[in-house]
């Protein structure tokens, strides 16, 4: 199948659109914190400098059930966050919501991930003698 260049230019915008979109992931840094970035579509950033939106998010971090282990609110354009989580050994998930006329509006919502379990490192002493 042949692809006529003048055609492919067309399609450049179409594409690029499809792939602005609001999205946000978790990483973990260690078993007491993670790291979470977000990016928005450009239709979203412009509502957040026109007003329609309040100038904070309200990232709830919630367990697998559901139940919100953590809720903080954040500036929308800082991008990325470092958040302590007070359990582990857990599956997580992040939800970001805008707050437009004092209600909250889902944006996105993360990837589940698993919060390791801590444990603690064993000294170089019980390691050599098997203690």
């Amino acid at each position: 199948m042949e692809i006529d260049l003048q055609k492919k230019e067309n399609i450049k915008t179409p594409l690029s659109f499809l792939l602005d979109e609001n999205y946000c992931v978790l990483l973990v840094k260690n078993p007491e914190e993670i790291y979470m970035f977000w990016r928005f579509s450009s239709y979203k950033i412009k509502s957040f400098i026109d007003g329609e939106y309040s100038a904070f998010l309200r990232v709830k971090i919630s367990d697998s059930s559901g139940k919100n282990i953590v809720e903080l609110s954040i500036p929308w354009d800082k991008g990325s966050e470092y958040i302590s989580i007070p359990v582990n050994d857990i599956y997580c998930q992040a939800h970001i919501f805008g707050v437009k006329n004092k209600v909250e509006e889902k944006i996105c919502s993360s990837s589940e991930i698993k919060i390791p379990a801590y444990l603690p490192a064993q000294s170089l002493g019980s390691l050599e003698y098997g203690a």
